[in-house]
């Protein structure tokens, strides 16, 4: 081999380093975004305990929905919008409402946009389907329930 395919090929080398340095740097920089400062994504899960906080804000999704849920965002039910007291023997509110309380506990304590991420990818899409005429409550009235 010549030298000047040796230097040819010594600089393309330099040049797949500083490639695989920017690389590395970028998978760092996206590792980093993909984790949120409060732990996993899940509330009650390994990693979130040993990166988060180890106690939630509620112990339950019933303390959640009773203290906090139907507190803060207070609707009139009835006609379109359906409601039922007893959700919890609804599998499919159940379901829901504990993946609402769950992403709440880990959002809710992220700084910045925590809450707004809650808001419009839990809250919004999940509150509509719960209390649409076709959710779960579709057959219940505000005074009688039906499962």
């Amino acid at each position: 081999m010549s030298g000047d395919q040796l230097r040819r090929h010594g600089r393309r080398l330099d040049e797949i380093d500083a490639l695989l340095q920017r690389i590395a740097k970028d998978v760092e920089d996206l590792a980093s975004l993909r984790q949120p400062p409060g732990g996993g994504l899940d509330a009650g899960s390994a990693s979130n305990s040993e990166a988060g906080p180890s106690d939630p804000a509620f112990p339950s999704a019933d303390r959640w929905v009773a203290d906090y849920l139907l507190e803060v965002f207070q609707r009139s039910y009835g006609g379109e919008l359906r409601w039922c007291a007893q959700w919890q023997d609804h599998p499919e509110a159940t379901l829901r409402l504990e993946a609402m309380w769950r992403a709440w506990e880990v959002l809710q304590a992220q700084e910045g946009l925590g809450l707004s991420v809650w808001l419009l990818s839990h809250f919004d899409p999940n509150f509509l389907v719960l209390t649409s005429r076709t959710g779960p409550f579709a057959r219940c009235t505000p005074d009688r329930h039906s499962a």
